[in-house]
């Protein structure tokens, strides 16, 4: 994009401040991830068009449309993967309360396969960490992104996030939903670069590190 400054003589052509996003391809995408925008890419299959910016609308990897400049994600689907106790997996919080954890198991790390079965697994409060927790809502939050093993599979799964690169890889400021930081002052695990909110998290070790894949 140009812009145009007139003199006396002549007309000067500046390049207008460049503020493109677009994440690298083959990228692993949540729903409401920013990949790229307007300006950069149109909107295509698993993305939309959100006040300019280009968001994955499904999990999966993202690519590049160059025939349409078009943003796409494809969805992770091939052959379903079942699930084993020792599985590390990715998950999305989606209620918590003083004992319990209930997730939705999103797939195996590193394998971008759908899971056949029960998706529904739980994470007991004395599984969160090795150190005593009183209560699993001071650890996590709904719509945090979580990293754990599998402890036990079949109709019950059950979870754990004791483990160095375990517990939270993602996660959303409560107060305005702009993505968390690692806090720098460590008054909190985690802050708002937005809002300035200091928050609690049990984060995985590599927390902020782009790496949401571990296997």
């Amino acid at each position: 994009m140009w812009w145009a400054r007139w003199s006396d003589r002549q007309c000067i052509y500046i390049p207008a401040l460049y503020t493109g996003l677009m994440i690298e391809e083959g990228t692993l995408v949540f729903p409401g991830d920013k990949v790229a925008t307007a300006e950069e890419l149109l909107p295509g299959a698993g993305t939309a068009d959100v006040n300019g910016t280009i968001v994955g609308t499904v999990m999966g990897t993202f690519m590049v449309n160059k025939k349409n400049s078009q943003a796409e994600v494809t969805p992770l689907t091939s052959t379903p993967v079942v699930l084993h106790p020792g599985d590390t997996v990715i998950c999305e919080v989606k209620h918590v309360m003083d004992k319990l954890v209930l997730v939705d198991v999103l797939h195996v790390a590193g394998k971008h396969r759908h899971i056949t079965g029960d998706k529904d697994a739980a994470i007991p409060v004395p599984d969160i960490a090795k150190a005593y927790v009183t209560s699993a809502k001071d650890k996590f939050k709904i719509g945090d992104m979580v990293r754990a093993t599998v402890t036990q599979a079949g109709a019950n799964i059950r979870l754990s996030t004791a483990g160095k690169n375990l517990g939270v890889i993602k996660s959303y400021c409560t107060q305005c939903r702009a993505e968390l930081e690692v806090a720098r002052d460590k008054k909190a695990e985690l802050e708002c670069p937005r809002c300035g909110s200091l928050e609690e998290r049990h984060i995985a070790a590599d927390y902020g590190e782009g790496n949401l894949d571990w296997k």
